[in-house]
């Protein structure tokens, strides 16, 4: 997992392990990965202004959305800035994403002691109300929860795109989405101060500024405070009047309030950037996120929610199921059985095409101390495509399998007075060249 090359720190372990809470659907991700992934200014122990969660968006990085703009000022503003670098350039699940989320809000408010503040762009607002929404212990943890040209309500871009197979974030980002709709089911979590700020040139999150509004927020647009101002999607990350809103909410209590903004910030344009590296992270940002669209793997259908989220599974949504199971699965042993946990490598494969699938299967239960664990689970039986194999002595097995036709396929794992999990393994047709239809 890549970590921005100007952020270290020290985090704090009593309390930070991603799988010490109990509190919402246990995370699927490798622990390491999700600590790996977090990276901040300065130590948080004994930080003295509230730190600050930066979450990047679809196509980008910590270093291409933050590195020149807030890691750079809000060092210089006595405030810590923490980043998290979400997995594959943030263009797969976000249910996935949303997990080292999670993880990083826990650290930080372990090792400063404090709340935090969060504040995402674009996607990487997506992924911060998709945490707070369903793990319950986050709220407490959080003061703000700052959106920048989130498309809270779904975007118009991600529908015309996905009319074509397309990548697993883009067909939850679409308007009417399964993601959607279970992300705006119930009201935003009490706790945080809300905070949504938009532009009327957003040409990604549309029809905006509608896109980005979210009930329960502070919805500000640019252009009602700066008739005319000339900001975009990708700008807001540098604009100055952004970056002072942002300052407001986080230093006073509630979302941020323009009312207090400094006189003459019209006259203004972009924050305190650092000019050594802006013209480097803003040139290869704008080059990789076309080519995160152009050759990013694609998938044909919307994945599968995970069945916290899922009104339609069998245990209801709101509660904890296998790590890392999809919605619908067929109803699991009593909550107190172990937990399986399926891992299948490669997820995307060529419909028409003998592929050797990879599975490892691990079963998660929890400890005296209320740890999860994940332990080798040999003789589980895994089924796709209507063939089976059974696990070894170290939970993995692999088959090979030819899939007829594209389209989402489901890997079941199952053992005796366990659990079942489940997995997604995506057809293409084949063959099919990348393409890119911004």
């Amino acid at each position: 997992m890549l970590r921005c090359a100007l952020v270290t720190t020290v985090l704090l372990a009593a309390g930070a392990t991603s799988s010490a809470s109990a509190a919402g659907p246990p995370l699927t991700e490798p622990a390491d990965r999700l600590a790996g992934a977090l990276g901040c200014t300065s130590e948080l122990r004994g930080a003295q202004r509230t730190p600050v969660l930066l979450v990047h968006g679809t196509g980008t990085t910590v270093e291409e959305s933050w590195r020149s703009g807030y890691l750079h000022a809000l060092p210089q503003e006595g405030i810590v800035a923490c980043a998290v670098q979400l997995p594959a350039r943030s263009m797969d699940d976000i249910q996935i994403a949303s997990e080292y989320v999670v993880s990083a809000v826990r650290r930080m408010a372990a090792a400063s002691g404090r709340k935090i503040a969060i504040l995402g762009h674009s996607q990487g607002g997506l992924e911060p109300l998709w945490a707070l929404r369903w793990w319950p212990d986050l709220p407490g943890l959080v003061e703000d929860a700052i959106g920048l040209a989130v498309p809270y309500n779904g975007t118009e871009q991600a529908n015309d795109r996905c009319q074509q197979p397309c990548q697993p974030a883009v067909w939850q980002m679409r308007r009417g989405s399964r993601f959607m709709t279970a992300l705006r089911a119930a009201p935003v979590p009490r706790g945080p101060a809300y905070t949504s700020i938009a532009t009327v040139f957003d040409q990604l999150a549309t029809p905006a500024p509608a896109a980005s509004r979210l009930e329960g927020a502070r919805n500000l647009v640019l252009q009602d405070l700066c008739n005319g101002r000339p900001v975009d999607h990708v700008g807001l990350v540098y604009d100055n009047l952004t970056y002072q809103l942002v300052l407001d909410a986080i230093g006073h209590p509630g979302p941020a309030d323009p009312a207090r903004l400094p006189a003459g910030i019209c006259q203004t344009t972009t924050l305190a950037v650092d000019v050594r590296t802006f013209a480097q992270d803003s040139g290869a940002g704008a080059a990789n996120l076309v080519a995160a669209f152009t050759f990013s793997p694609t998938v044909p259908a919307e994945p599968a929610l995970f069945c916290y989220a899922d009104p339609a599974s069998p245990r209801g949504a709101g509660t904890i199921c296998p790590a890392g199971a999809a919605g619908g699965a067929p109803r699991s042993p009593p909550r107190t059985a172990p937990r399986l946990r399926l891992q299948v490598s490669p997820r995307t494969v060529r419909a028409g095409r003998w592929v050797r699938l990879r599975f490892r299967v691990t079963s998660t239960g929890a400890s005296p101390a209320g740890r999860a664990r994940h332990v080798a689970a040999p003789g589980a039986t895994v089924r796709i495509a209507g063939r089976a194999v059974r696990t070894g002595r170290t939970g993995r097995a692999s088959l090979l399998v030819r899939f007829a036709r594209p389209g989402a396929h489901r890997a079941r794992a199952s053992r005796r007075g366990a659990r079942a999990a489940t997995a997604t393994v995506f057809a293409l047709r084949s063959p099919r060249r990348p393409r890119f239809t911004g």
